[in-house]
């Protein structure tokens, strides 16, 4: 007969096997459920990508001219094909790059139910369509941000999506415009591009446009073409014009573009229809004035790399004697606020110092290996403040004027006078007005062209002492 404790132990055997039952049916229910979940991922996506393949084939661009595509149908299969695009994936990618495509070619096609820019016109579907373009510029980024320039794969991959950022952030070239009635949207579709440029700008456009250019221009050999090279500058300087050159806008293209090294002498000796560009739109001077008090210089130098300060200073001196009577006197004071940072922004000599031709001993980060690779090109910008054309701005001019003015002032021997006497004299008739006989008045000390003068001896003193030594 069982007693009672085989009894409880043969009970709770049974309650463990009816539980250890329950957890392996629910672990098979569990397993079935993600099988099958994957099972039907797996067939949507292959039937998104069947439909996609369908409809833009891969060879879609031979038969353009004969048989366009409906921007209609191509939108119904991208929406579910970006909805489940995994950037790692060669497959998505490749198909992508197709989008890209087709969405270059239809934006100048001038019939409206080819053009890709079409769908917005409609009620129902601008909203989709303007998230939806929004999506793809986000994935555009995301793949520019990876691409290495000095690939020749990924050199062509870098001019598809330059080339569809550039097409979907100004109306410029859109066909649809050439269309009849169509023409008067020209107001309504820059705003649409305006949209996007600032969605761009808050994923990081300028970090990612800054990172291209210092990938493609930090070696010997330059890797991006100057087709390349204006295109990125063509994308940065939309913003500002269309942003009325907001400071907002300003100091992050200051920040990075600007303060890639050597820039301004890549672009004059490969793209110097760009120069032309920042020269036309006068973007030094909106530099220069991007705070009354120059406290963004102050600030921004004080918060980066010295080397960082460096490329910028290096950049503005080159834009600068490409044109000296446009800025002057207001970038002497800009020139020497960084001067004065870079000593204040490197660290004091340690185990990991490097010593950087310009500015001598330094504790580099992370992000200086690029700094520090353009040297002699920055030096090459800096030197230029000693040609002919920025000395005779700065310093031959105002002498002229002074010495046409001139009085030779002969001294008395001063022996029968003591040192003290004469130094006081000396100073009291330097900050005084004088007028000699023949009619002719000594420069004061304090007058406005012997300040200049001293600013300008000043920041060459400067330039020699930190980065010139």
């Amino acid at each position: 007969m069982m007693n009672k404790e085989q009894f409880l132990e043969n009970l709770t055997k049974l309650r463990e096997e009816r539980a250890l039952e329950k957890k392996k049916e629910s672990s098979a229910v569990l397993i079935q459920a993600l099988v099958r979940g994957f099972l039907s991922r797996r067939a949507l996506e292959k039937s998104y990508l069947c439909d996609f393949d369908n409809v833009l084939t891969e060879t879609f661009l031979d038969n353009w001219k004969e048989d366009k595509i409906l921007s209609c149908d191509v939108f119904k299969v991208a929406i579910p094909f970006l909805m489940n695009f995994r950037i790692h994936q060669e497959k998505y990618k490749v198909r992508f790059e197709r989008l890209c495509r087709y969405i270059n070619i239809s934006t100048e096609c001038d019939i409206p139910k080819y053009n890709y820019i079409n769908i917005t016109l409609r009620k129902e579907s601008s909203l989709t369509w303007i998230r939806h373009i929004k999506n793809i510029l986000k994935i555009c980024l995301q793949i520019l941000d990876s691409l290495k320039p000095d690939r020749h794969s990924d050199s062509i991959a870098l001019a598809l999506y330059l080339h569809t950022l550039i097409n979907l952030t100004s109306p410029k070239n859109w066909g649809i415009l050439r269309a009849k009635g169509l023409d008067n949207m020209k107001n309504s579709f820059q705003k649409i591009c305006c949209n996007f440029q600032g969605e761009l700008i808050q994923k990081g456009f300028f970090d990612v446009m800054t990172n291209i250019i210092i990938k493609g221009t930090h070696r010997e050999d330059l890797c991006l073409k100057p087709v390349t090279l204006c295109a990125i500058m063509t994308l940065c300087t939309r913003p500002i014009i269309d942003g009325n050159f907001s400071k907002n806008i300003m100091s992050l293209f200051l920040s990075t573009v600007i303060s890639v090294p050597a820039l301004i002498y890549n672009l004059k000796s490969h793209a110097p229809n760009c120069i032309q560009t920042l020269q036309s739109l006068n973007i030094l001077e909106k530099i220069l004035h991007i705070s009354h008090d120059y406290s963004w210089f102050k600030e921004f130098s004080s918060s980066v790399a010295g080397t960082k300060t460096l490329a910028l200073l290096a950049n503005l001196v080159h834009l600068f004697c490409l044109e000296p009577t446009s800025s002057y006197p207001e970038m002497i004071t800009v020139i020497t606020i960084l001067l004065q940072q870079i000593p204040d922004a490197l660290s004091a000599k340690g185990v990991f110092s490097q010593y950087h031709f310009l500015l001598g001993w330094y504790t580099p980060n992370s992000n200086d290996f690029t700094q520090t690779k353009n040297i002699p090109l920055i030096k090459k910008q800096l030197e230029l403040l000693w040609s002919t054309n920025c000395l005779k701005i700065l310093l031959s001019d105002i002498l002229k004027e002074i010495n046409h003015n001139f009085e030779r002032i002969e001294f008395v021997s001063p022996s029968s006078i003591s040192g003290t006497n004469l130094f006081r004299r000396a100073l009291d008739r330097s900050t005084k007005s004088h007028v000699t006989k023949s009619g002719k008045c000594w420069k004061k000390l304090d007058s406005p062209e012997v300040i200049q003068i001293a600013e300008v001896c000043n920041m060459y003193f400067m330039l020699q002492q930190h980065c010139l030594n």
